[in-house]
Protein backbone atom coordinates (compact mmCIF):
# COMPACT_ATOMS: atom_id res chain seq x y z
CA UNK A 1 0.00 0.00 0.00
CA UNK A 2 1.33 3.03 -1.01
CA UNK A 3 1.69 6.26 1.79
CA UNK A 4 -0.44 8.94 1.23
CA UNK A 5 2.30 10.96 2.68
CA UNK A 6 4.67 11.42 -0.28
CA UNK A 7 7.02 14.76 -1.13
CA UNK A 8 4.46 15.82 -3.51
CA UNK A 9 0.78 14.92 -1.88
CA UNK A 10 -1.35 17.76 -2.15
CA UNK A 11 -3.84 18.80 0.63
CA UNK A 12 -6.41 21.38 0.42
CA UNK A 13 -8.80 22.48 3.17
CA UNK A 14 -12.48 21.10 3.18
CA UNK A 15 -14.68 24.06 1.63
CA UNK A 16 -17.48 23.44 3.72
CA UNK A 17 -15.55 23.68 6.88
CA UNK A 18 -16.49 27.45 9.37
CA UNK A 19 -13.12 28.52 10.89
CA UNK A 20 -11.84 31.14 13.13
CA UNK A 21 -8.89 32.48 14.43
CA UNK A 22 -8.17 33.20 18.51
CA UNK A 23 -5.13 34.27 19.24
CA UNK A 24 -2.90 31.60 18.46
CA UNK A 25 -5.13 29.10 18.04
CA UNK A 26 -8.11 28.25 15.69
CA UNK A 27 -11.83 26.65 15.91
CA UNK A 28 -12.94 24.79 13.07
CA UNK A 29 -16.72 23.64 12.43
CA UNK A 30 -17.45 20.74 10.31
CA UNK A 31 -21.32 21.79 9.22
CA UNK A 32 -21.90 18.52 8.12
CA UNK A 33 -21.04 16.79 11.29
CA UNK A 34 -22.04 19.53 13.62
CA UNK A 35 -18.65 18.61 15.90
CA UNK A 36 -16.44 21.92 16.81
CA UNK A 37 -12.33 21.61 16.75
CA UNK A 38 -10.16 23.50 18.57
CA UNK A 39 -6.60 23.46 17.71
CA UNK A 40 -2.86 25.25 19.13
CA UNK A 41 -0.79 27.49 17.12
CA UNK A 42 0.93 24.74 15.01
CA UNK A 43 -2.49 23.45 13.89
CA UNK A 44 -3.37 26.93 13.05
CA UNK A 45 -0.08 27.83 11.20
CA UNK A 46 -1.22 24.30 9.18
CA UNK A 47 -4.48 25.50 8.64
CA UNK A 48 -3.60 28.86 7.38
CA UNK A 49 -1.19 26.89 5.00
CA UNK A 50 -3.72 25.10 3.57
CA UNK A 51 -5.63 28.21 2.60
CA UNK A 52 -4.42 26.99 -1.03
CA UNK A 53 -3.54 23.55 -1.72
CA UNK A 54 -0.27 22.72 -0.53
CA UNK A 55 2.59 19.39 -0.67
CA UNK A 56 3.46 17.48 2.39
CA UNK A 57 6.73 18.28 1.19
CA UNK A 58 5.96 22.68 1.06
CA UNK A 59 3.84 21.67 4.60
CA UNK A 60 7.15 20.28 6.05
CA UNK A 61 9.18 22.80 4.98
CA UNK A 62 7.38 25.25 6.32
CA UNK A 63 7.43 23.69 9.56
CA UNK A 64 10.46 23.70 9.99
CA UNK A 65 11.40 26.92 9.13
CA UNK A 66 8.51 28.32 11.55
CA UNK A 67 8.94 26.43 14.68
CA UNK A 68 12.33 25.08 14.38
CA UNK A 69 11.95 21.97 14.82
CA UNK A 70 14.31 18.08 13.59
CA UNK A 71 12.43 17.50 10.41
CA UNK A 72 11.66 13.11 11.66
CA UNK A 73 9.84 14.87 14.64
CA UNK A 74 8.20 17.38 12.24
CA UNK A 75 7.51 15.03 10.02
CA UNK A 76 6.00 12.05 12.75
CA UNK A 77 3.89 15.20 14.09
CA UNK A 78 2.42 16.51 11.13
CA UNK A 79 1.19 12.90 9.72
CA UNK A 80 -0.78 12.39 12.76
CA UNK A 81 -2.35 16.08 12.30
CA UNK A 82 -2.99 15.47 8.89
CA UNK A 83 -4.77 12.35 9.41
CA UNK A 84 -6.53 13.81 12.28
CA UNK A 85 -8.37 16.42 9.73
CA UNK A 86 -8.44 13.89 6.79
CA UNK A 87 -10.62 11.41 9.50
CA UNK A 88 -12.81 14.63 10.50
CA UNK A 89 -13.16 15.25 7.25
CA UNK A 90 -11.81 18.85 7.67
CA UNK A 91 -9.44 18.93 4.33
CA UNK A 92 -8.43 16.33 1.60
CA UNK A 93 -6.19 15.25 -0.99
CA UNK A 94 -6.54 17.01 -4.31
Amino acid sequence: MTSIFNPDTIFQRQKEVVFTFLDHEIMLLNPQTGQYYSFNKVGAYIWELLAKPTSYNELIVSLQAKFDVEKEKCETDTKKFLTLLLDKHLIEIA
